[in-house]
């Protein structure tokens, strides 16, 4: 009996130690027919404006997971390119970052861009809040969509850029900028993912 009382008390702290893990209460998103009839899908060589200007400056929202559970961040970093002949986009995220447990355990995540009022809420809402805390898409208004892949992002959004992950990589040792070491870093451990871009949608 109090061997089983021990089992009990273990399985009702693992089990809150799991209720802590669960996402916040998301907004179901809007069904892939919705997303398709406001967006049209173009070619990822024919994106246009300055990749640059589109990062550092007006920032974007990187999303991950599923219709099931998602969460999404503002970001500043990245970059596009090609590897193994494929268009690829890398991202770059702060492992301590909620949307990095989505990344790790998600096959595909979006990229969003925004213009006027809408991008505001880059900065107030997916930019210094917490999915663990609030339930941003409440927050924002944004109104989330799934996308064709398994992806969610945004009927708020202008451009939105699907991605595959193929690559993960931390971003430890293998730093060679002087002064962003480790040892210098503590919790700023970031992790790289590249994905695929399977498909750019445009308004």
């Amino acid at each position: 009996m109090k061997k089983l009382a021990v089992a009990l008390c273990v399985l009702y702290a693992v089990a809150g130690f799991a209720a802590e893990k669960l996402p916040a209460t998301k907004t179901p998103p809007l069904p892939q027919e919705r997303f398709t009839k406001e967006f049209r899908q173009i070619s990822p060589f024919d994106l246009s404006g300055n990749v640059f200007k589109r990062i550092i400056k007006d920032n974007y929202l990187i999303t991950a997971g599923t219709a099931q559970g998602y969460n999404s961040m503002t970001a500043g970093w990245g970059g596009f390119g090609i590897l193994y002949s494929k268009p690829v986009a890398t991202i770059y995220v702060n492992e301590n970052r909620y949307t990095d447990e989505f990344l790790k355990s998600s096959n595909f995540f979006t990229l969003s861009f925004y213009e006027g009022k809408d991008r505001e809420k880059l900065y107030s809402v997916f930019g210094s809040k917490s999915g663990r805390d609030i339930d941003k898409e409440k927050a924002s208004l944004f109104l989330p969509v799934s996308t064709p892949g398994g992806g969610v992002s945004y009927m708020q959004a202008r451009t939105v850029i699907v991605c595959k992950k193929i690559a993960t990589v931390k971003l430890t040792d293998n730093i060679l900028l002087p002064g962003v070491k480790p040892e210098n870093m503590k919790e700023q451990i970031h992790n790289a993912y590249i994905g695929e871009i399977i498909g750019v949608w445009v308004r």
